[in-house]
């Protein structure tokens, strides 16, 4: 999935995202933290550059259902800048 993003979407600047979680993830991750990995990714994104920005939004996607986590969630896992990812 890292090597070829398809058929996920990935917009604006990626390549900084996905290396951020490219150091962090590993197979079989709970989905709780994957979702806290990819915020994670997404906020350290933002700090490092500054065209980056907006408001983070998470969903899971499954063969059942679609979930969007609320606001309060994804801001409660994601650490401030002074622990970046690397």
């Amino acid at each position: 999935m890292l090597g070829s993003p398809e058929p996920f979407a990935i917009a604006g600047k990626p390549f900084i995202a996905l290396y951020l979680f490219a150091q962090r993830y590993h197979e079989n991750m709970p989905l709780d933290d994957l979702c806290e990995l990819v915020a994670q990714s997404i906020y350290d994104t933002i700090c490092i550059d500054g065209d980056v920005g907006g408001k983070i939004r998470i969903s899971t996607i499954d063969p059942d259902e679609y979930h969007e986590s609320l606001d309060r969630d994804v801001r409660r896992s994601i650490r401030q800048w002074g622990e970046p990812l690397v």
